[in-house]
C-alpha cells in the first residue's frame, strides 16, 4: 500500500485531494473511473464502484486525514 501526504483544497462548492497517477494506477484506477466514496470520522475511502466492501477482495484506496495544527 502506498502512502502520500496531501492537503484539501477548495474546489467549487466542495474540497478536493489530488493523488499521483502512479498511486491511482497502483490501485487500478484511471481518469474517469467511477468510484464509491465512504466517509468515516478521520477517513475518506475510495473504492471501485463495483466493490461492495473490504471483504470482497476488490481494490481499495484509503486516505487518512490529519487535522492541521494551528
Amino acid at each position: 500500500m502506498s502512502t502520500s501526504l496531501g492537503r484539501l483544497t477548495a474546489c467549487g462548492n466542495g474540497f478536493a485531494v489530488q493523488i499521483t497517477k502512479r498511486m491511482a494506477k497502483a490501485a487500478g484506477f484511471i481518469e474517469g473511473s467511477a468510484v464509491r466514496v465512504t466517509i468515516k470520522l478521520g477517513h475518506i475511502v475510495l473504492r471501485n464502484r463495483n466493490d461492495s466492501g473490504p471483504d470482497t477482495g476488490g481494490l481499495c484506496m484509503a486516505a487518512r486525514l490529519w487535522p492541521q495544527e494551528p
